[in-house]
């Protein structure tokens, strides 16, 4: 079955990205600038790594609801929390292949067309950034698959807003500052592990797509991480070699799983699977300078060692709303699609990965009803004739 494509709107130029080695160093440098820019903030991250973990990790379970859901999938009917354990048994009793069965019970369906075909059964999840508690994490992953045309779990990344305790508002900064640095876990990142474990680790390992926002491309690539790094272990155990334990889990992970990055905030990419990563050129938390070092990775702060693509564009907002992903990073991304004439990241992975080029819209468009701060709108407050 053909897929659908995208359009450029009519006039959209664009320039041409050449596909380039990564030259960065690697150290993760990112990881001690998130650090700083969020204890600063909350002021609720201090001293020695194993003390703010302690710390954090008490603070950010004082949550009276959303919280409570932190690494579960929302039925899209009933808005229900569902384990991932429930979900993964579930999917396993049906006798159906994991993608195929947990995407149709549970995915958010596009509204429309849909840019997949009609065979695809690759299991594809959003994870989605901080302070956005259910339904409305929910109703924008709808967004998103609706947008983007393709099916989309919603794995839920809870929040702390409804604790009652001083500063409750930035209690998630703090439990991100503490995952960047590697202390402990999140029920967000536990969920990823189990998920990924179960589809890439069986007799038949399925295609994973994941598509990670702000927050969530830390807690993914520390699940990734944590993956490989158990894949590795298990094939020494049984008798390979270090450095074929690696090639094999390496190369698997290049088939099966792919993974978008929006508004990133990660200094340093697990090595194995494919890596896109989009990024507005006035995204301020992921191009942030501190510590000598960008906060996120881009274009121009590129990774050392992952195999990875980077489309760095020109959204139409500015301010916090550079980093919005509803309003504006998912146009970028079908702009972006229909300026190379595909109908998939996965396709404009490729592409860049053959030399080709990705060509990028000069500027993209975007949703201001989907804006944070309706100021950021070049056109509020004008009036309209």
């Amino acid at each position: 079955m053909p897929q659908s494509r995208a359009k450029l709107p009519a006039g959209q130029k664009g320039r041409t990205e050449p596909s380039a080695t990564p030259t960065r160093a690697p150290g993760g440098r990112g990881n001690d600038a998130l650090q700083q820019r969020l204890a600063a903030a909350g002021q609720l991250v201090s001293g020695a790594v194993t003390g703010a973990g302690d710390m954090a990790q008490r603070l950010t379970r004082r949550g009276t609801g959303d919280v409570q859901r932190e690494g579960t999938l929302t039925e899209p009917v009933s808005r229900r929390a569902v384990p991932m354990d429930q979900a993964l048994a579930e999917a396993k009793a049906s006798k159906e292949p994991l993608g195929a069965w947990i995407m149709k019970r549970y995915a958010h369906t596009p509204k429309g067309e849909s840019t997949t075909a009609a065979t695809d059964t690759t299991l594809r999840f959003f994870a989605p950034g901080l302070n956005t508690p259910e339904p409305e994490a929910s109703r924008r992953t709808e967004h998103y698959a609706t947008t983007l045309g393709q099916p989309m779990l919603h794995l839920h990344n809870g929040t702390n807003l409804d604790a009652k305790v001083p500063f409750a508002d930035k209690l998630d900064y703090a439990t991100a500052a503490v995952n960047r640095m590697g202390v402990g876990t999140t029920p967000l990142m536990d969920s990823i592990v189990t998920l990924l474990e179960a589809a890439l680790t069986g007799a038949d390992p399925q295609d994973v797509h994941a598509i990670l926002y702000s927050d969530s491309t830390i807690a993914g690539s520390r699940a990734i991480a944590t993956v490989r790094q158990q894949m590795i272990t298990k094939r020494v155990r049984g008798g390979a070699s270090r450095e074929s334990a690696e090639a094999t889990t390496d190369a698997l992970l290049e088939k099966h799983l792919f993974v978008e990055m929006h508004g990133n905030v990660v200094g340093d990419l697990p090595k194995g699977p494919r890596y896109m990563l989009w990024a507005d050129e006035k995204d301020d938390l992921t191009h942030g300078e501190l510590g000598g070092s960008e906060t996120g990775l881009s274009g121009r702060n590129k990774d050392a060692d992952a195999n990875a693509q980077y489309v760095d564009y020109n959204g139409p907002f500015g301010g916090a709303d550079a980093h919005n992903l509803a309003a504006s990073g998912v146009y970028a991304v079908r702009e972006t699609w229909a300026a190379n004439g595909v109908s998939s990241s996965q396709e404009l992975f490729e592409k860049g990965e053959a030399g080709k080029g990705v060509r990028v819209p000069e500027k993209t468009s975007g949703n201001p009803a989907k804006l944070w701060n309706p100021r950021n709108d070049p056109n509020w407050g004008k009036s309209k004739k």
